[in-house]
């Protein structure tokens, strides 16, 4: 069991590691694996849905007109942005580690994961934890008293890492890393606003978060379990997929379902007002809408053996797109199936688009991907805008 984890780790750290010093090269690499069946990637319609999956590993050429940005499109209409674009970053790797560090501990607070962490080492050590859930779990203060903890750690974590990137942003003596170069920035209320609720929000992500996790353990509701062995390597390597996938099915679902035009309305949007995005707004949803994004992702628990360590991993990652989508920096990610900054920037900038939030395979699939050839605004519901004669 250890021998396997530390493999399994150990390779994780390994591909980290080659991705900070030299992520393009190694995604060139990776991306090579994908590219032995030339014949079916070289039709048009193969080679767009393997872009789609994997955008960053595009090499199509343009074939519409340029907009008055000198924006460039696929044969289908897709912007060539959402594949690959410049890259803003942190003047430093040390920077850059910090806001790391910075994003992991508010995702373990605002998923509630700060719960397993101890008691996946308690576990290793061979305490039971069981005894322990149950022995802390029953009283009623201490649960209060973690949950307070939970809020203002994920309140602060979440501030201060918006905080450093919209530092940042004010620093820069030009506009070239901007997503929208020519959008007017929000006002000074307006910004505030986004700090207040995205905070509070973040604060209560970490309070629902905590609540299931303690369901979870204390009163074993859930399908959740400690020890590999249970159900064997081969489903815990595959649940990462299947966690990641399900995150991505359901955000893209309740999004598009929060466009519905009485929905949009009355919930969604408030998190439209902030326009252009600032990280701050990443979590600026009315509060109802974004308890339904924090509970359905945690659903899967309740019916699929998931392993603490798949969890923790896929919701900091999910944590930490979801600001990044929001800085309005034009970013190219390492991972071959996440789009560019713009895919998320442009749902801003057009509205009922762009639903997806680590793909561009929903939106391709069900039709709600940006089209160069159409018109959109925010009175244009049903994510296929208006399309051009």
């Amino acid at each position: 069991m250890s021998s396997v984890l530390f493999i399994f780790f150990g390779t994780i750290l390994s591909v980290c590691a080659v991705w900070v010093l030299n992520p393009y090269q190694f995604q060139k690499r990776l991306f090579s694996l994908f590219l032995q069946a030339r014949l079916l990637y070289s039709d048009p319609k193969w080679k767009k849905l393997l872009t789609v999956m994997f955008p960053i590993f595009t090499n199509y050429s343009p074939k519409v007109a340029e907009t008055d940005e000198n924006e460039t499109f696929d044969f289908e209409g897709t912007p060539l942005r959402y594949y690959k674009c410049s890259i803003g970053q942190f003047k430093s790797r040390w920077e850059l580690t910090k806001a790391l560090a910075l994003i992991t501990l508010t995702g373990l607070f605002a998923t509630g994961d700060v719960v397993s962490v101890p008691l996946i080492f308690l576990r290793w050590c061979g305490i039971d934890i069981v005894d322990v859930a149950q022995q802390y779990g029953a009283n009623i203060w201490t649960l209060l008293a973690f949950l307070a903890f939970s809020f203002a750690g994920a309140c602060h974590g979440y501030h201060k890492h918006c905080l450093e990137i919209e530092q940042w942003t004010k620093a820069q003596e030009s506009d070239d890393w901007k997503c929208q170069k020519k959008a007017k920035e929000v006002s000074d209320e307006t910004y505030r606003l986004s700090v207040i609720i995205g905070s509070i929000n973040a604060g209560s992500a970490a309070v629902y978060g905590t609540a299931t996790s303690i369901l979870r353990i204390h009163y074993g509701w859930t399908k959740m379990y400690w020890d590999v062995n249970d159900y064997g390597i081969v489903w815990y390597l595959l649940s990462w997929p299947i966690f990641l996938a399900w995150v991505e099915l359901f955000a893209y679902s309740f999004h598009r379902f929060f466009h519905l035009k009485f929905v949009y309305k009355h919930f969604h949007k408030l998190h439209h007002r902030f326009q252009p995005p600032t990280a701050h707004s990443a979590v600026a949803f009315h509060p109802i809408e974004f308890a339904c994004y924090v509970f359905g992702g945690q659903a899967i628990f309740f019916f699929v053996p998931i392993h603490p360590t798949v969890m923790i991993a896929v919701g900091l990652y999910t944590a930490y797109y979801l600001i990044e989508d929001h800085t309005g920096i034009q970013k190219t990610a390492p991972w071959p199936w996440q789009p560019t900054t713009f895919f998320h920037d442009d749902h801003h900038r057009y509205f009922h688009l762009n639903f997806g939030q680590h793909t561009l395979f929903y939106d391709y699939i069900f039709g709600t991907l940006r089209n160069g050839r159409a018109s959109y605004g925010e009175n244009a519901f049903g994510g296929k805008g208006i399309k051009s004669q």
